[in-house]
């Protein structure tokens, strides 16, 4: 929100100029510079700075602003002076700037910087840099029209892209969407414990019956390894190429096929994706899913 000078500044019955700052940065779509630029008016065309940042000056229009709780988002529009070509040049190779963002920064000109003004000082008051506006940021979503004089684009929300969903991942009740041993998002590091249907490799009854669990380190085709030896191999999906697929040895003296492909021989482990997997994991503390049981229509009792 912005701060109490800024709102009695608004309020005061003379109130310096509101100026308008734009920033665009098209990193997302190949553009290595950020453009900063003003409304040319505001400042008779010559730059303003503010907290450090020169602002170049360019007719510029920004119209149909609005805002409303009711009823189909709003798209405003912005226009720019396409002076000397200068415009329609830095659109030719980046699909006329479709996806770039652009971000709206207010402040009245009592808190820009003093380096605006004759001798370094601002006549109007005290330049703060905390004084602005929040800021306003669009995404380009289309080009309206070009011509030798002017570009005008509409803009969009970041939320209001095409395609684009919120919340951006689904919410499921019981089913957890984060990469098993992600060391960002599920974070288990343990030891292998059990697979894909809860069913544990150490225990009695209804485990695979192993009494202890033997690290062995990464899997290499000319070792031999035995019962309750375990290694881990890594995927050459790109997405899951910094995340070790562990895998427990059933039988004694197992050599030779990897075990993906002997699965007589070796168990994977895998979470079940489930709360219940999850608390096997994490017994004593937070679970890491990202499962949201109160959406369920009844609820999950799950005995630790």
């Amino acid at each position: 929100m912005p701060k109490q000078i800024t709102n009695k500044e608004a309020c005061s019955f003379t109130p310096s100029t509101l100026i308008s700052l734009f920033t665009l940065n098209g990193s997302t779509i190949g553009l290595s510079d950020v453009f900063y630029f003003c409304d040319g008016t505001a400042n008779n065309f010559r730059p303003i700075v503010f907290d450090g940042v020169t602002y170049t000056p360019l007719p510029v229009k920004m119209e149909e602003m609005s805002m409303s709780g009711q009823g189909q988002v709003n798209r405003p529009k912005i226009s720019v002076a396409n002076i000397k070509g200068l415009i329609s040049l830095l659109m030719l190779d980046t699909q006329s700037l479709v996806g770039a963002k652009v971000t709206r920064r207010r402040v009245f000109a009592r808190f820009i910087d003093n380096v605006n003004f004759p001798k370094n000082k601002n006549p109007y008051g005290e330049p703060d840099p905390t004084a602005a506006y929040n800021e306003e940021v669009f995404i380009i979503n289309r080009k309206v029209s070009e011509s030798q004089q002017v570009v005008t684009w509409e803009l969009s929300t970041p939320f209001e892209l095409d395609g684009v969903k919120l919340p951006r991942r689904q919410i499921l009740a019981n089913s957890c969407q984060f990469p098993y041993r992600d060391a960002h998002s599920c974070k288990y590091a343990g030891e292998p414990i059990a697979d894909k249907n809860n069913k544990r490799f150490v225990g009695g009854a209804g485990t695979y019956g192993l009494s202890s669990l033997n690290n062995r380190g990464g899997y290499s085709s000319s070792e031999t390894y035995n019962a309750g030896d375990y290694v881990y191999i890594y995927s050459n999906l790109p997405e899951l190429a910094d995340i070790p697929i562990y895998c427990v040895c059933l039988i004694n003296g197992t050599s030779g096929i990897v075990p993906f492909a002997n699965t007589g021989n070796w168990a994977m482990d895998v979470c079940s994706k489930s709360i219940a997997g999850c608390k096997i994991r994490f017994p004593s503390i937070a679970l890491r899913g990202s499962f949201f049981p109160g959406v369920s229509i009844a609820p999950f009792v799950v005995s630790r």
